[in-house]
């Protein structure tokens, strides 16, 4: 039976796949962090646009048995800053996405008549 890993353990994960077309390394680079939705956008002409990302075999993965700390802070009216740490120790807080989250509930119930 595989161990249960705890939320915000930090993985590496490694895997190969192929170009489905010809591409610059900043594409492939844009196209990956698009498809691995670490990047919201991707450049219109990007030749990688029409494309998945499609592993070839299975993924690797590698636990750096460490641990994501998010911090996010309003600095502004719709700006934000978010503070990251890795950490021996789990994290028991709310993630990034759940601390925007009640950011933002909180701004709509207070915008409420």
């Amino acid at each position: 039976m595989s161990e249960l890993l705890p939320k915000s353990r930090v993985i590496e994960v490694t895997f190969s796949f192929a170009l489905p077309v010809s591409a610059t390394r900043d594409e492939v680079e844009e196209w990956v962090e698009f498809e691995l939705k670490h990047y919201g956008c991707m450049e219109g002409d990007n030749p990688l646009g029409n494309f998945d990302l499609e592993a070839l075999g299975s993924p690797i993965l590698t636990d750096s048995e460490r641990h994501l700390h998010e911090s996010i802070e309003q600095t502004g009216e719709n700006r934000f800053t978010t503070r990251r740490s890795l950490r021996p120790e789990p994290c028991f807080g709310p993630t990034g996405d759940e601390q925007m989250t009640a950011i933002a509930m909180a701004k709509y119930k207070e915008s409420k008549p």
